[in-house]
């Protein structure tokens, strides 16, 4: 148990606009891409891998509050089946902006 409350961190954009994981994240998120063991071949431009892989598989980034912390980080790359669900899986919002 904590003695004190601590602050909440405050969220600061990036150089993309986009906010920053911080410690607040709640949950794993799915991401468009398709899961591919490695990084040969993906895309250079920033685009969802969609093309080879398998396709019954998509790519976890991140970890949850259900998980050890040292996974609760974007590095973090797992694989799991498209069709399941979990309570510790999200996704996140985003849309591409014109100059």
């Amino acid at each position: 148990m904590r003695s004190k409350a601590y602050p909440t961190p405050k969220k600061s954009p990036t150089l993309g606009g986009t906010l920053a994981k911080t410690s607040e994240q709640l949950a794993s998120e799915w991401v468009e891409d398709s899961w591919h063991e490695t990084y040969d071949r993906a895309p250079t431009d920033g685009s969802a891998w969609l093309q080879g892989g398998d396709p019954s598989y998509r790519v976890i980034r991140g970890g949850s509050w259900r998980n050890e912390s040292d996974v609760v980080r974007a590095a973090v790359r797992v694989q799991r089946n498209a069709s399941v669900r979990f309570d510790t899986l999200g996704f996140r919002v985003a849309r591409t902006m014109q100059p």
